[in-house]
């Protein structure tokens, strides 16, 4: 069993590091997720500075046995890992995007998703389906949200799945079950929230439709579910599985503040796959725990030659990325 594959990881470097090339030979490996920007050295420059250079990236770690799905948020407006001063294209946040017309829409994502094709990249982390409540200060008041109107977005996220599947680009929809009205960021605080039912109806309609069917669950506590972030939830996640078994489920980054405030990113990488998830991002960017890798991975392995029904999930699950990585790869 190659335990990797549960891994979306990030790394310091313009060019493969050797840690990474180590753990996906030893271990295998699902992904990696590209930055722009260094959290820690507060710069510029950490994977991405040019279409060349980002190109040249990626053909390295494609040559990698494991074939790790390169995962990026390319949001849009402040959300942009590729930005124009580099040489990419221009993309507008979702609020700005929905006051285009159809057409502008259509031609711009597909541009954007022809260009993230040429450099190598097969995921896209976005769009976000929260809805726009203008509360939550990571989301609503950085334009992140395309609206309140789910007819709006549900438009929107059509549009995208189009541009998608021409350019074979996967979707991961976030940040399920929907934080728009969430009041705090949990890049820095756990966030602690009510369901809005047709918020997260949109989820469990779309998730099963869009181009890579992904979905990225956010660290929210939810009122009525259980005291547990929706990421590390066995309950959340079958809420999910019970409206499209074969969907892709990705936890948000395990480094963020308001996860580590529940427990450290050990803990949570057992947990959430125990749960039911199938992938976990670990940035290293708002932590660098780089060197921690081998122990996670070292302890799943263990974790499942004793515990049957992890071990039974997680060979479902690396059907799933597999399947990906088939149709993307």
């Amino acid at each position: 069993m190659h335990v990797g594959e549960h891994f979306i990881l990030g790394f310091k470097g313009r060019h493969l590091p050797a840690w990474v090339q180590t753990f996906a030979e030893r271990f295998g490996l699902g992904g990696v997720i590209l930055f722009d920007y260094d959290c820690e050295q507060q710069t510029y420059g950490r994977n991405i500075t040019s279409p060349q250079q980002l190109r040249a990236l990626n053909a390295e770690l494609n040559t990698l046995a494991a074939k790790p799905l390169v995962f990026i948020d390319q949001e849009g407006g402040s959300v942009r890992r590729l930005k124009a001063e580099h040489g990419f294209s221009p993309y507008p946040s979702a609020k700005e995007f929905s006051k285009l017309s159809w057409r502008q829409r259509l031609t711009l994502t597909n541009s954007m998703f022809a260009e993230l094709r040429s450099l190598g990249i097969h995921y896209n982390l976005a769009p976000v389906l929260d809805f726009d409540h203008d509360a939550n200060p990571n989301i609503g008041a950085l334009g992140r949200a395309y609206a309140a109107n789910p007819a709006i977005i549900k438009e929107n996220i059509a549009i995208l799945h189009r541009a998608a599947v021409v350019n074979g680009i996967g979707l991961c929809l976030k940040h399920y079950p929907g934080i728009g009205a969430a009041t705090v960021d949990s890049h820095r605080q756990l966030m602690r929230l009510e369901v809005n039912p047709i918020e997260l109806e949109q989820f469990h309609q779309l998730g099963y439709q869009v181009h890579g069917q992904a979905i990225l669950l956010s660290h929210a506590l939810v009122q009525g579910w259980n005291d547990t972030p929706v990421s590390l939830s066995e309950f959340a996640v079958q809420k999910l599985r019970a409206r499209g078994h074969d969907m892709l489920l990705i936890s948000d980054d395990l480094q963020m503040q308001g996860m580590q405030l529940r427990c450290n990113t050990s803990t949570a990488v057992i947990t959430g796959l125990t749960a039911g998830v199938d992938m976990l991002i670990i940035g290293n960017n708002l932590r660098n725990e780089e060197e921690q890798a081998t122990a996670w991975a070292e302890t799943l392995a263990a974790r499942a030659t004793q515990d049957h029904g992890l071990y039974s999930h997680l060979l479902a699950s690396q059907q799933r990325i597999v399947l990906r990585k088939k149709l993307f790869i």
